[in-house]
């Protein structure tokens, strides 16, 4: 008997929809991110300018940024304008969620006044918060 000339074909061919999956879902994650990130500095403020001033450290902490918009007496966090009963309340929450390693940072456009900026001040203390930063720019 003669043996066959063809040898059967199989399908060694890879299968390519485990990683377009896991690629698509990377691309989503990361697009997400990124646009929760923005919008906690997605407030266009003119911030005050500092002479003094240090680094970002290279390990950063558990950080809540708290925008205060010179319009009206509502500030805006994590993309969503919050009154101060509002505030108040997340700030126990993030607090018991975070612990003492968190830090609140104000930003705050330089035409606020100060009178908008002390209640954010002593309701952190009031929680228990004791990193507390103020957003500026550097001037030189």
């Amino acid at each position: 008997m003669r043996p066959p000339l063809r040898r059967p074909q199989g399908n060694l061919g890879l299968n390519l929809t485990p990683l377009v999956d896991i690629v698509f879902q990377l691309i989503v994650f990361f697009l997400v991110a990124s646009h929760l990130a923005q919008q906690e500095t997605s407030l266009e403020l003119e911030l005050p300018a500092a002479l003094t001033g240090g680094a970002e450290p290279a390990d950063l902490p558990p950080r809540l940024i708290i925008n205060v918009p010179p319009a009206d007496d509502k500030v805006w966090v994590s993309g969503q304008y919050l009154a101060p009963a509002a505030l108040r309340q997340l700030l126990i929450a993030e607090h018991q969620l975070r612990g003492p390693a968190l830090e609140v940072r104000i930003r705050s456009d330089r035409n606020v006044p100060y009178a908008r900026i002390e209640p954010i001040l002593a309701l952190c203390a009031e929680v228990g918060i004791q990193r507390v930063t103020v957003a500026t720019i550097s001037k030189h």
